[in-house]
């Protein structure tokens, strides 16, 4: 059984003005992201949002919403990452080599220089009295109804999901695939409404309808 909400418009509607008011005073309406352009297009991450982060292969999109968790996280939220690309161990690893600006190639050989180990070591301490960092891989299912128990197993403030292009349409049973993609992204949509905390996805554009080697809508 699907339940809906409504609202009632004559009750309480100064809100809508001390929302204006938060708008025009520069005040985000959400979570900042800890990109100032990000922010400005979305005014802060926002329960039962879906914010898609596209580009092609191989761009970075990893990173930035990598980095958003971090900036969430140090904001005193509760971040799930959920990689459908790496292992928590890999995951683990770039987060620490991001957070404490160490060499990641570096961390992963053993071969941190000393001022490099002194940070590490500052920000394995930061993370003892810190708010819970979720990191969760493919081993738990590619699917969306896996993705819901995970979500609710650990109560995050944001979810965020990366490499959407990797999970399988449970009504398809397909990956990758145009009708694929959209049942799955029409699925997380329903998933941050159900849940109510913002949702932050990563995906790739299709190479072969990028024009010139750049983006366009057609390849989005």
């Amino acid at each position: 059984v699907i339940g809906t909400t409504h609202v009632d418009l004559s009750k309480d509607p100064d809100k809508f003005w001390e929302e204006y008011e938060n708008v025009q005073g520069s005040k985000l309406l959400g979570v900042p992201t800890g990109f100032a352009k990000i922010d400005e297009a979305t005014s802060g991450l926002q329960g039962g949002q879906l914010i898609t982060v596209i580009a092609p292969p191989k761009t970075g999109k990893s990173q930035i919403i990598l980095r958003m968790a971090a900036n969430v996280h140090e904001a005193g939220l509760v971040p799930m990452f959920q990689s459908f690309e790496m292992t928590n161990h890999e995951q683990a690893q770039r987060y620490l080599s991001m957070t404490s600006h160490i060499s990641n190639a570096n961390l992963r050989r053993g071969k941190l220089r000393v001022d490099e180990e002194d940070r590490l070591i500052a920000q394995l301490e930061k993370l003892k009295t810190s708010k819970p960092f979720h990191l969760v891989d493919a081993v738990n299912g590619l699917t969306i109804d896996a993705l819901l128990a995970k979500a609710e197993q650990l109560n995050p403030d944001i979810l965020f999901v990366d490499g959407v292009y990797l999970m399988m349409d449970q009504v398809t049973g397909e990956a990758n695939t145009p009708q694929a993609l959209t049942n799955i992204t029409r699925g997380l949509k329903r998933l941050a409404q159900k849940l109510n905390i913002p949702i932050v996805i990563s995906t790739q554009t299709l190479l072969w309808k990028m024009r010139g080697g750049k983006v366009s809508a057609d390849s989005i």
